[in-house]
């Protein structure tokens, strides 16, 4: 080395040992070093310099890696799924980068991949790489020595066997790193050499984090195919791919079929499809409505096998769309573009199957229902009923196509007519079947939802408790589903306790069907609200707080949960951790942008946000936020709705908050007006009241605010850990002493502590105590 003092560098020096010095560990010494000699790349540990030592021994000088193994390091960093495969891909073009030179590592592992400090990954460890033009040359002696290149546990099907190693034998041990990466876990735990070849299972199922599926379960296929031409034919290609997943985008890894990217591309317009479950809107095969998942029916083998010609004819046709819609996908398409054009398509080219043009419809139909498109929706399920009626109407096929018309008139607001065909299609069930338990609870689980619809809880209880009875224990998903909007429907009777079994009997049985299943936020969610509106606030707190952990491994961007996001951040805005519930509720409006105006999700994540914002102090973007929703409510709902008064609420507030006190008495006034005789929870009704009543003492009318004051204060009475108790003390002595009347300091004083404590010294609200000190 050099001995100038120009130039100092640690330095890893590795020297075959005498005792260890046999020619097949010289020459793995000496390929080393020819191959390191031609990798310069920033990911790849660097060839310093290399010889012969006076003994005759091979030496080499290469760069000093202080770092851990890569598995080790997203550990230690406690790096997330995103982070991780960041990091890998960052790995995956440094191997690509040794491919294009023509060099297979051979041996990938975690403990090849060093990771620095700074998050720079390396690759150490080539002594076993090869030429990939002289890898068809390996022989079955290379394994007869304690060299053995490969490292069972990460090496592919065809190296253990003995045969040659290739680009792909890498792409192999990438995939099996990946797989331990995202998963904590080794897709062939107990490997050896004489284990014989099997398909891992995906890392979601092995994980029990539903994020990574589909695209890393596809992409962690692809690269562990037991044969290696269907694998990714390069690292680049596996990098690429996760690339994509990082970005959103389709991934090659997952076949182009029209349902993949179809949801592929509603997800890069979500919103369109804001409160609707991703399969409503891709089930072309077996969809049995908007409401409900009938099982198939299957009566005779003839009928299966036209139903599975159908089937054929289905799939068929839609391969056909997307595949001519192709180069248009890539430019972004809509979603409507694509629907329309499929709904054109089918009318005018199967007009001579009728079977497979009513299915297709269908199909459409609740796709169209996936983006609010209700009219359009009704105007193809109508169609779909008019073809199974020519071909009969005592068939299956038929009611099913009858219950898609129900499903759309309840999400369009016609549950009343909603109601009139489901009633029909179960009559008509049960005259042509006799008992049929699956498709039976799925109609009758629909009229329950109808009757919520139309306010008549107890008569939606009876249709929900029927269909639980036929469902039975053997489908736990829909005992889930079924029992949760039991437990909505007691909730709307007051009957809190037992809408509490209801949400944890859910609980159980999602639990049950699918431990990763998204329902469980949901459900969850709609416990901690229970929770809430009994009083027991801390208890509600704890399982936000499950549900906050649940969610890190939930996908970020699915509709459904932002609805339970929106949900969580007003605990967190309740419990005085507004900046956190601005977080929460971004992501939800994020994931809900451009919704139909009136969507409740959509509503509420504004409504949440605006409501943290204004108490964290972002007051424009906050009246931004308020003020739009009020006017969507009052579009989409009426300005005498509940909804609209809890949004005239959020905006009285925030113009509280300004100072802009008429404006603030116009809204909280109204607001309190329609809460008083309206269904809505109590603790809105009270905060309305609470705050009007401020507002009507800070404008010199204390003796009507006090009154208001009272009327709030009584029913946040009955939940004492409700922080809105503390407000309360506060305002009903300012008025108390606007009118020369005695306050108890005490009292005051035991509220400003606790509110300083939890909501922050310097906070709006605390400072509203300044006076009476």
């Amino acid at each position: 080395g050099r001995a100038d003092g120009e130039f100092e560098h640690e330095v890893a020096l590795k020297v075959v040992r005498w005792e260890l010095a046999e020619p097949a560990l010289i020459d793995r010494f000496m390929t080393e070093r020819r191959i390191l000699a031609q990798l310069n790349h920033p990911n790849i540990a660097t060839l310093l310099d290399g010889g012969m030592t006076e003994e005759g021994l091979p030496y080499l000088v290469l760069e000093r890696i202080e770092g851990r193994h890569i598995d080790e390091h997203c550990e230690h960093y406690g790096l997330d799924l995103t982070e991780r495969v960041t990091l890998f891909e960052t790995v995956c073009r440094g191997v690509d980068f040794a491919h294009r030179q023509l060099v297979v590592h051979r041996d990938l592992k975690p403990s090849n991949i060093l990771v620095r400090e700074d998050g720079v990954p390396k690759l150490v460890d080539f002594g076993v790489a090869k030429l990939i033009e002289h890898a068809s040359e390996e022989g079955a002696d290379q394994t007869k020595t304690h060299f053995a290149p490969l490292t069972p546990r990460y090496a592919a099907p065809e190296q253990r066997d003995g045969g040659a190693s290739s680009i792909t034998t890498d792409v192999w041990a990438l995939g099996v790193v990946l797989y331990e990466l995202i998963t904590n876990t080794h897709p062939f735990e107990h490997a050896s050499r004489v284990d014989p070849p099997r398909e891992p299972l995906p890392p979601s199922r092995a994980s029990g984090n539903p994020a990574l599926r589909p695209d890393l379960d596809n992409i962690v296929g692809t690269a562990l195919r037991l044969e290696p031409e269907r694998r990714y034919r390069t690292a680049g290609e596996l990098a690429d791919d996760l690339e994509r997943w990082r970005q959103g985008r389709p991934v090659k890894a997952t076949p182009s079929t029209w349902s993949y990217r179809l949801r592929k591309l509603i997800g890069r317009q979500r919103a369109a499809a804001a409160g609707f479950v991703a399969a409503h809107i891709v089930a072309a095969l077996g969809l049995a409505g908007i409401l409900w998942q009938a099982h198939e029916v299957r009566f005779e083998r003839d009928i299966a096998q036209a139903e599975a010609a159908r089937a054929e004819h289905v799939t068929s046709f839609l391969e056909e769309l997307f595949e001519g819609a192709s180069p248009k996908l890539e430019a972004e398409l809509s979603v409507r573009d694509l629907l329309d054009e499929g709904a054109e398509r089918i009318r005018q080219d199967l007009k001579d199957m009728p079977g497979v043009q009513a299915r297709l419809l269908r199909t459409l139909g609740a796709s169209y229902t996936g983006l609010g498109d209700h009219a359009r929706a009704e105007e193809l399920f109508r169609f779909a009923v008019e073809l199974e009626g020519a071909r009969g109407e005592n068939r299956v096929e038929y009611i099913r196509a009858l219950t898609d018309v129900g499903g759309t008139l309840h999400w369009s607001g016609r549950s009343a007519e909603a109601e009139v065909v489901f009633l029909d299609a179960l009559d008509r069930l049960r005259r042509l079947l006799g008992e049929h338990r699956p498709f039976e609870a799925s109609i009758t689980h629909s009229l329950g939802m109808a009757r919520t619809a139309l306010g008549d809880p107890d008569g939606a209880i009876e249709y929900f408790q029927k269909a639980g009875e036929l469902y039975g224990d053997d489908a736990p998903a829909k005992i889930g589903m079924v029992r949760a909007n039991l437990a909505s429907a007691l909730t709307r009777l007051g009957r809190l306790k037992e809408a509490e079994a209801e949400h944890r009997a859910a609980l159980a049985a999602f639990r049950r069907h699918d431990p990763t299943s998204v329902a469980i936020a949901t459900v969850l969610n709609n416990l901690a609200v229970n929770l809430d509106e009994q009083g027991r606030v801390d208890e509600a707190m704890e399982v936000v707080e499950e549900c906050l952990r649940l969610r890190k491994n939930l996908p970020f961007d699915h509709t459904d949960l932002a609805a339970t996001d929106s949900n969580v951040a007003s605990f967190l805005i309740a419990r005085g951790r507004p900046e956190s519930a601005v977080e929460v509720a971004r992501s939800a409006a994020k994931t809900l942008k451009g919704s139909a105006p009136a969507t409740p999700a959509w509503i509420a994540a504004r409504a949440n946000l605006g409501w943290a914002l204004a108490q964290t102090g972002e007051l424009d973007e906050a009246e931004g936020l308020l003020t739009e929703v009020e006017h969507d409510c009052e579009a989409g709902f009426g300005p005498d709705h509940r909804v609209t008064a809890r949004a005239r609420t959020l905006l009285g507030e925030l113009y509280r908050r300004q100072e802009r006190l008429p404006e603030a008495e116009h809204e909280l006034g109204r607001a309190a007006v329609i809460l008083k005789t309206s269904d809505a929870p109590a603790r809105q009704r009270a905060h309305a009241f609470l705050a009007w009543g401020a507002v009507l003492c800070d404008m010199g009318k204390a003796a009507q605010g006090l009154d208001a004051i009272e009327a709030g204060a009584e029913i946040f009475a009955e939940r004492p850990d409700d922080w809105h108790n503390r407000e309360a003390e506060i305002e009903r002595a300012r008025c108390r002493k606007a009118l020369s009347l005695p306050w108890d300091e005490m009292r005051v004083f035991d509220a400003f502590e606790t509110l300083a404590a939890t909501r922050g010294s310097n906070t709006w609200l605390v400072r509203r105590s300044d006076i009476l000190r």
